[in-house]
């Protein structure tokens, strides 16, 4: 029994943002999240991923990681990479 989404069941912002949150906080493959969300073919999942989001899966891993990175080095910041956005934490 299968029990991935089926993409066609879901609007494409909804598998979107599901395969954004687990390329952040997962280490599964490409192919792996492509399965999960009802795709059997990895390049269509990954066609349409750069459709939505302008860049490449691995793209938009480097970049997302290379931002929680260079947001640690100085002040102690809290990170919601799903805003884009930092806060920076206040020690007083």
């Amino acid at each position: 029994m299968r029990t991935a989404l089926a993409a066609e069941h879901y609007p494409r912002s909804r598998v979107n943002a599901e395969a954004r949150r687990l390329l952040l906080y997962t280490t599964k493959s490409a192919k792996e999240i492509a399965y999960l969300l009802g795709y059997e073919d990895t390049a269509a999942f990954s066609r349409f991923f750069a459709k939505m989001n302008g860049e490449s899966i691995t793209g938009f891993r480097q970049r997302e990681k290379q931002g929680i990175i260079s947001n640690i080095s100085g002040i102690p910041a809290i990170v919601c990479p799903i805003r884009n956005q930092t806060f920076a934490s206040s020690d007083n």
